[in-house]
């Protein structure tokens, strides 16, 4: 009879180094896939929080300048004289407020919130434009006129 000879596996030492490797690879490639497609994700989000950010920024900036305006709409309507310091005063915050609107729009953060802020706008330069037609009659000393533009203030 003749002896069959059977196949058997015999790993040695280079099949079983070959082998590891080869399982490694096959283990962390998905894995270091969904670190960077993570990665990425991660990266977008913080972006879009950081544009989101500066619009917050600049809104609120905005609104200390609105609060700037008023005061100094409701500090010459006060005063008995035409100080230039309070009209210079206007020029600059009102300036500073319409660049802040503006800036504030021209940033592009999620659509969710330049949705929200366009409508702001129109209302801001309806406000602006009452608060220099309130200044506007206060310099000219017009009272009733100063009372009628501060009521629409």
């Amino acid at each position: 009879m003749a002896a069959t000879r059977t196949a058997v596996f015999r790993p040695t030492i280079s099949r079983k180094i070959v082998l590891l490797v080869v399982v490694a690879l096959f283990v962390s490639a998905p894995v270091g896939l969904i670190c960077w497609v993570s990665q990425a994700r991660a990266s977008e989000a913080l972006g879009t929080a950081g544009r989101n950010l500066l619009v917050v920024q600049s809104f609120m900036h905005a609104g200390m300048m609105h609060v700037a305006v008023r005061g100094d709409v409701q500090a010459v309507l006060d005063s008995t004289n035409s100080a230039a310091a309070l009209f210079s005063a206007f020029d600059k915050h009102a300036s500073a407020f319409r660049a802040d609107l503006t800036a504030v729009l021209s940033l592009k953060g999620s659509p969710e919130v330049s949705k929200e802020l366009e409508p702001v706008r129109d209302a801001m330069d309806r406000y602006l434009a009452a608060a220099e037609d309130s200044f506007q009659a206060a310099r000219s000393g017009n009272a009733p006129r100063c009372a009628e533009s501060w009521n629409a203030f």
